[in-house]
């Protein structure tokens, strides 16, 4: 497995890593933390020996994304990386929220304002501004 992810990602080790990250919204929810924020990217290890990924899995990844709402980790895209299959899966985030949605997917400052209130993070003036314009 080791040569397997030095394959894959043997190419990043020079850049900055943020492991375990948490989020703005992370005690809202239980305490979430990722596994790894890697050049912008979020990433999600699955050691399954099931190479399938479930829809409870891609949603799971872009709560992890929606919960930074001060942008901190400025997370543009997300995925999977598989250690047992040597595989790295990811989505630029505006094309994972449309596979999730299908058409007419909610604009993802809109989804995060949704997402937001839903868990019961104190909204802002600017937050209702910013809910009414989009």
């Amino acid at each position: 497995m080791s040569e397997l992810f030095y394959d894959q990602m043997g190419g990043n080790f020079t850049e900055d890593a943020v492991l375990n990250p948490t989020f703005d919204g992370s005690a809202y929810v239980g305490g979430a933390d990722a596994d790894v924020i890697l050049n912008s990217c979020l990433i999600d290890f699955k050691t399954t020996i099931n190479a399938k990924i479930e829809g409870s899995a891609l949603y799971q990844l872009l709560g992890y994304s929606l919960l930074d709402f001060s942008n901190r980790y400025r997370i543009e895209r997300a995925g999977f990386y598989l250690p047992r299959q040597g595989r790295f899966l990811t989505w630029e985030l505006e094309d994972l929220i449309t596979q999730l949605q299908g058409s007419n997917p909610i604009p993802i400052q809109k989804l995060q304002l949704e997402f937001k209130d839903a868990i019961g993070f104190p909204l802002t003036d600017a937050d209702y501004d910013l809910f009414y314009d989009l």
